[in-house]
């Protein structure tokens, strides 16, 4: 029997999750594409019928489609995907794994976050990844075949997140599908990272982007993603003082549409 308290948890966690993909899309309208066009849904698609993972697919409609049976990975916490410019999907991650339009998990594509906490809290085993706002599929600006994942793991002792890495799909090796070729290297590391806040933006000249992610002492960093990798990292002050302990994984971070406003929102400040 499920309890009332996992059920509640249960449509928390997927309510939160599609208004976290309904705010990610906002930021790829800015490409004019139709790269935000397929969103996945759902703890695990194996799960009995009317519960089981579904599918927004904006290309024929609004309403959603069950994909039961269809994922071989689950949802819960950790969610991006990234379509082509047509709109049609190309790759999804839960944090653990990375999947590609095929249905597969890649080549060299799990232990996207592996390290110390995975061995000692889901012992050496990742199912799924708990938290939100904390991974990213972008373009790569010098090849649209590629992509990076940019991704935080939960690491052991205060603070839990001290670093942001990336891992790199090659598009065009295995058949096209994509290969993981690069996998949780580091961008920046040492720093006391919140829990969620992980956004992008594109850059001014619709090609590169500027990734951003906010610390506990209330501090911005942005980092440029363009054709030579990642670069030019700019610290900006959010407020003056040190921001409140329960800030972490609290709320959540937002560029507008066309990119000219940041909205940071949570409960304590």
């Amino acid at each position: 029997m499920v309890s009332l308290l996992q059920k509640k948890y249960w449509w928390w966690t997927r309510l939160l999750s599609m208004i976290l993909l309904l705010c990610f899309s906002l930021m790829a309208e800015a490409q004019s594409d139709k790269r935000d066009y397929v969103w996945l849904f759902g703890h695990d698609s194996r799960t009995p019928e009317g519960v089981e993972s579904y599918r927004f697919d904006f290309n024929n409609g609004s309403s959603p489609d069950s994909i039961r049976g269809l994922l071989p990975i689950q949802f819960l916490g950790n969610n991006a995907s990234i379509c082509d410019k047509e709109g049609n999907l190309l790759y999804y991650t839960n944090g653990c794994h990375v999947v590609g339009r095929n249905h597969e998990i890649l080549p060299n594509g799990s232990g996207l976050n592996d390290g110390d906490w995975i061995t000692q809290f889901r012992g050496d085993t990742c199912s799924f990844y708990p938290t939100t706002q904390d991974i990213l599929i972008l373009p790569d600006p010098e090849d649209e075949n590629n992509h990076y994942v940019i991704h935080k793991p939960i690491e052991i002792g205060e603070p839990f997140f001290k670093s942001f890495r990336y891992s790199f799909i090659d598009g065009n090796l295995n058949d096209n599908i994509g290969d993981v070729t690069i996998k949780a290297e580091p961008i920046i590391e040492n720093i006391e990272f919140l829990s969620s806040y992980l956004n992008a933006v594109p850059h001014a000249n619709n090609e590169d982007w500027w990734i951003t992610q906010s610390d506990e002492n209330a501090n911005l960093y942005s980092i440029l993603l363009d054709n030579t990798g990642f670069s030019n990292t700019q610290i900006t002050k959010i407020q003056d003082d040190p921001f409140s302990d329960f800030i972490s994984s609290s709320g959540k971070s937002q560029f507008s549409p066309d990119g000219t406003k940041y909205a940071f929102y949570n409960p304590y400040t």
